[in-house]
């Protein structure tokens, strides 16, 4: 997923305000390669937000039922240690996620906030195992008073302890915390970042290609910190990356398999449990629909089949979970 588009994308979705885990909203006015993120107490309490042409209102700090989301989590896969690290949070109008719903999302009120918007977290991964420890994305970064830092530090990890830093895609949700902003250095020192090819290539061919991505992963190269990878890349013992396009073109999941276990690092393949109810609704975040429908079809017979844990980046904290099936309709079942 992304809040930030440019060129044909430009029209496709208006980002709208994000919930800070601390119970401050952060209106996120991000289009084009223009960025203004706002904290809530410059807008003020309760103030509105224009976004499209909608009018949207942030709730005043401190109001009840804005508990804290859930924090990094742990969970062992055979021999690898997978810990889920909290990012930051969004809220959108379900409407323009998936603009052919329709009366069809009353259907799910019961998984949407209560004031109808849809809710997902910003999450990343952290995989370890035979010495190796890899970071699955980079969130938002501090624009938005992302948590992945203070995450890390609470699993007991350091920035130089990260030997890989890999990308499910480039949508400027998942690369945020690449580099530090005022010495232009990678925040993990000793690191390769793996880019996937595709999203390098779309990217870089473009006439104007994304602000996140001239800001975030483009200076990677200059810095001789990254390397392309494609389907089948062996990133460790443990851990093989698998195109997953649709989402971007380069969209790439991470296949964790130990000791006859498995696990599925999955990216943007599906948003939210409503995605896994209705894999034919088409996401205005997708670059190809039909592409990432046929994509989401074929990962979601995987997981069901196999019976796999799967960590998607958007699913609410701590964002593990399995696919199965009830009363004959796939459901995402949260692992805790």
């Amino acid at each position: 997923m992304t809040t930030t588009q440019t060129g044909d994308d430009d029209r496709r979705y208006r980002p709208v305000p994000v919930l800070h885990p601390a119970r401050t909203w952060v209106a996120i006015t991000e289009y084009g390669n223009a960025a203004s993120r706002q904290p809530s107490s410059s807008l003020g309490l309760g103030a509105a937000v224009r976004v499209g042409d909608a009018v949207l209102r942030c709730p005043p700090t401190g109001m009840a039922g804005e508990a804290e989301r859930p924090r990094m989590h742990r969970i062992t896969v055979g021999a690898v240690e997978i810990v889920s690290l909290y990012d930051e949070a969004f809220l959108f109008d379900p409407q323009r996620v998936w603009p052919d719903a329709g009366a069809g999302i009353e259907a799910y009120r019961n998984q949407l906030e209560p004031d109808g918007q849809l809710g997902m977290d910003c999450l990343c991964f952290l995989l370890r195992a035979e010495g190796q420890t890899v970071l699955v994305d980079t969130g938002l970064g501090p624009e938005s008073n992302g948590q992945l830092m203070d995450e890390l530090r609470a699993a007991g990890i350091a920035p130089e302890e990260v030997d890989q830093v890999v990308f499910t895609h480039l949508h400027g949700d998942h690369t945020g915390w690449n580099l530090d902003r005022q010495s232009g250095q990678p925040l993990f020192p000793r690191a390769t970042y793996l880019v996937p090819k595709g999203d390098w290539d779309d990217q870089t061919t473009k006439s104007q290609p994304s602000a996140s991505f001239t800001r975030d992963v483009a200076p990677l190269r200059l810095l001789d910190r990254m390397e392309l990878i494609e389907d089948g890349y062996v990133l460790g013992p443990s851990f093989t990356a698998i195109h997953t396009p649709g989402h971007t073109p380069g969209h790439t999941s991470i296949a964790v398999t130990s000791n006859g276990e498995q696990a599925l690092i999955l990216g943007d393949v599906f948003l939210t449990p409503i995605d896994v109810q209705e894999p034919d609704w088409s996401s205005t975040f997708d670059s190809d629909m039909d592409v990432a429908r046929t994509t989401r079809h074929a990962i979601l017979d995987r997981l069901e089949t196999s019976g796999e844990l799967v960590a998607p980046a958007h699913v609410r904290s701590p964002g593990f979970g399995r696919i199965m099936r009830v009363e004959g309709r796939r459901v995402w079942r949260p692992v805790s």
